[in-house]
């Protein structure tokens, strides 16, 4: 260790400030953009006691009681040395043996950002370095000065300038995750939606503008919500699309009750995906727009599934030994049906097997729902749950999710007490890494949709709450408002676990070129010496696909859009 100083001390003082100065922002980007946030608690714990063994070990245990001195005039060394250069050279030498405390102290002390902090590892420098010069009197160790506690506590100073630094990377990157609010236009369209679920008193402004107010709740999958709230001052476009939009829901109403009727003849056992499962949750089940049927079976029955569906009109091309989750179905009236054999959303990963587990009985608990026209069966109130933020989490993260999503969930929480839901959902939901996200969710809906406060929902900063609803609105329903959506998918999820990625943007993108590569080219799996060729046709189709006009480009505000939601989705901390 006496070699280490040595070494230490005989580099040039230019070099070494450099090096400070290195290490200063190094290490506050490194704390800063940790996502093991206790590997590198353990790691400033470990640099503060190797430098306190260090620095005693120097100072007093490698010496021997020889002779004493003491110097109490500050900078005095200055003024007495021959060689100034030399001296100036020593004490900033003896600042930079104490520049690691300032750099690791701080994050050991507090887990949350707080600038105040710094004091500490600043008087606890001080502090030990006056008892070291004291020690070295007392026991004739060596010259006692108050240049080097001068010295020391400057050094431990320095490095927590770091950690200053650290506090500012941290709100740049926080602000840049988080640097929009919902517009006006927005903001209205969510209090008309708690108008129209929750029955809350809300007056239109004056001097709102109904046909950007009616664009917005068509992107967000909400106008049958508000459309009574606006008709007065809507265009006749808006009442004939109401009317198409309410046909077409009583149409899709109908299909299930089809559907019901030839399956439940069959005795094949089914469930109803969304859709009218979600809409029976409105007090208006028909202001809730509808689109595809989507019924779940077991894989068992799917080939009978699919001869019921084509007994009664409608054809598909997908084959039923297909590896997706889904065999789209349409039939001639418009109608499009999808049969599941799973739940959608769910990660190939431990925490997806503790998933699966939760809908082995999905069948049996489901409940019969009376429709204005008919019958149909959807899950019980625990798997439609589930499969609401199962849902809701898979596509928010990738192409994106509308105004509607989040209504559907308002409706469902709400019609729970607070120890109702807890009961039902805790402890399955907080296994399964769902629990921190429905408790986003629920507080979202209460600050924006007038959704009942639930003391389960915790706490989360407004900084989290309106980034999230932003991110939510800024979407639009699938990634509607936002084409870059669907091109920053390959950054931001893991094609084949179906978690979010932990990679960087770059490492990702080849990931998903990998991925894409042996799904579409199959044979790029018979061997990896064939891989490369298909990634050359991976990415060749990709290129022919942006010059013929059919995908954009990736720039460089695509990747740093990836970059900024993935943050976002963090801190959801799904499946964790």
């Amino acid at each position: 260790m006496q070699e280490f100083f040595r070494y230490i001390y005989a580099q040039d003082l230019n070099f070494v400030v450099l090096l400070t100065a290195i290490a200063v922002v190094i290490w506050a980007y490194l704390n800063a953009t940790a996502k093991n946030k206790k590997v590198y608690l353990i790691i400033n714990s470990a640099f503060c006691v190797l430098l306190l063994v260090a620095v005693l070990y120097r100072t007093l245990f490698s010496r021997s009681g020889t002779y004493t001195e003491i110097e109490l005039i500050p900078f005095r060394f200055y003024f007495i040395s021959d060689d100034k250069v030399a001296a100036v050279r020593t004490f900033f030498m003896n600042a930079v043996m104490f520049v690691p405390l300032g750099l690791s102290m701080p994050y050991v002390l507090s887990r949350k950002p707080r600038k105040w902090i710094i004091v500490f590892p600043i008087i606890f420098a001080c502090l030990l370095s006056v008892g070291i010069e004291y020690c070295q009197y007392y026991y004739h160790l060596g010259r006692c000065e108050t240049d080097d506690v001068i010295a020391n506590t400057l050094g431990a100073a320095v490095g927590a300038l770091s950690y200053l630094l650290y506090i500012r990377i941290l709100k740049n990157r926080k602000e840049s995750l988080m640097n929009s609010k919902i517009s006006d236009n927005q903001n209205l369209l969510a209090k008309l939606c708690s108008k129209s679920m929750f029955g809350k008193e809300y007056d239109l402004p004056e001097d709102y503008n109904c046909d950007e107010l009616g664009e917005e709740s068509v992107r967000q999958t909400v106008f049958p919500q508000i459309f009574s709230y606006i008709k007065e001052s809507a265009s006749p476009n808006a009442d004939k699309l109401f009317a198409q939009i309410i046909a077409k829901n009583i149409r899709v109403e109908y299909g299930h009750n089809e559907v019901h009727k030839a399956l439940t003849n069959a005795n094949i056992p089914y469930v109803v995906l969304k859709g009218v499962a979600s809409a029976s949750y409105y007090n208006e089940p028909m202001l809730r727009m509808m689109g595809d049927i989507d019924i779940l079976v077991s894989p068992d029955n799917i080939v009978a599934a699919d001869s019921v569906l084509k007994s009664i009109g409608f054809v598909t091309s997908d084959a039923l030994e297909s590896d997706h989750k889904h065999i789209a179905y349409k039939r001639r009236d418009g109608l499009i049906c999808e049969l599941h054999r799973n739940i959608n959303g769910i990660p190939l990963t431990a925490k997806g097997e503790l998933i699966e587990e939760c809908f082995n009985d999905i069948f049996d608990k489901s409940i019969v729902y009376k429709t204005s026209n008919g019958s149909c069966i959807v899950p019980g109130k625990y798997h439609h749950g589930l499969i609401l933020l199962l849902h809701t989490a898979n596509h928010l993260t990738n192409e994106g999710v509308g105004l509607r999503h989040l209504c559907d969930w308002a409706v469902f929480v709400n019609g729970f007490s607070s120890d109702e839901f807890v009961l039902l959902f805790e402890k399955s939901l907080k296994e399964t890494g769902l629990w921190r996200f429905a408790q986003l969710l629920t507080l979202c809906c209460v600050k924006y949709l007038g959704c009942d406060a639930k003391p389960w929902a915790g706490e989360a900063s407004d900084e989290l709450i309106d980034s999230m609803i932003t991110d939510i609105l800024n979407g639009g329903n699938f990634g509607m408002k936002d084409a870059d959506r669907y091109s920053q998918i390959k950054y931001i999820s893991d094609r084949k676990s179906g978690e979010k990625a932990k990679k960087s943007p770059i490492m990702q993108l080849l990931s998903s070129i990998n991925e894409k590569t042996k799904n579409e080219f199959e044979f790029a799996n018979k061997s990896k010496i064939l891989l490369p060729i298909g990634w050359i046709c991976t990415v060749s189709k990709y290129l022919y696909m942006v010059v013929m006009g059919k995908r954009r480009l990736d720039g460089i505000k695509t990747i740093k859009g990836a970059q900024q939601r993935k943050e976002l989705y963090e801190e959801f901390e799904l499946f964790k």
